[in-house]
């Protein structure tokens, strides 16, 4: 049987006190969206924050803090790929020491500024044992191959040949997250998530 897990991508220091608010304000609404669903969550918070204005309130809210937004370059592309990865290691380490995870099959990896409104009847209708769970669009670039990465579902085994893949482990090149997603994905069994959910922060691949 799969069970998911919703992990939530945030960094709430954007290096001005404006934005830094704007982005607070944004991830703490949808973080209360997430939390009155029947899936676990887990906000991963990588600019050392945290969120201590809310761990104490929702009990259903689990905060991985890590300090990967900065992985010390000056590409930008890499340098988000590489927080993004960081963050999913960070969530796997995390639940692989929590006993009330140990039976969690899949991951939906969320960028913290979307809500999907409907995602478990979305998942509930999906065909089940799959190792991905893929944004049904098109990439919008030149570079075939790629998979967007707004949001994605992974079986949790998975997870660090993905990070891996990112990285360049194992004597490979580092590739940006998209190119990683769509690299790994098609050597295992993989859906679509049906296109339709309202968001109001457009970007990318928003179906």
């Amino acid at each position: 049987e799969d069970k998911w897990l919703v992990i939530l991508t945030t960094c709430r220091e954007r290096g001005d006190p404006e934005s830094t608010k704007k982005h607070s304000m944004l991830y703490m609404e949808n973080i209360m969206k997430w939390s009155n669903l029947s899936l676990p969550l887990i906000v991963v918070e990588n600019s050392g924050i945290g969120y201590p204005e809310l761990e104490h309130n929702l009990t259903n809210l689990d905060v991985v803090v890590s300090n990967s937004s900065n992985p010390g370059s000056d590409n930008v592309s890499k340098a988000k790929s590489f927080a993004e990865a960081s963050s999913l290691d960070s969530v796997i380490e995390y639940i692989d020491n929590a006993t009330k995870y140990e039976n969690y099959t899949h991951l939906l990896k969320v960028t913290g500024r979307y809500f999907l409104e409907g995602i478990e009847d979305r998942i509930r209708s999906l065909p089940k044992g799959k190792d991905f769970y893929l944004q049904k669009c098109c990439f919008n670039t030149k570079i075939k191959g790629q998979k967007h990465s707004e949001y994605f579902g992974i079986r949790r085994g998975l997870v660090k040949e993905l990070t891996s893949t990112v990285r360049g482990e194992a004597g490979n090149h580092w590739v940006i997250m998209e190119a990683a997603l769509g690299k790994v994905s098609r050597k295992y069994s993989s859906v679509k998530i049906p296109k339709g959910f309202p968001n109001s922060q457009p970007r990318g691949g928003d179906g």
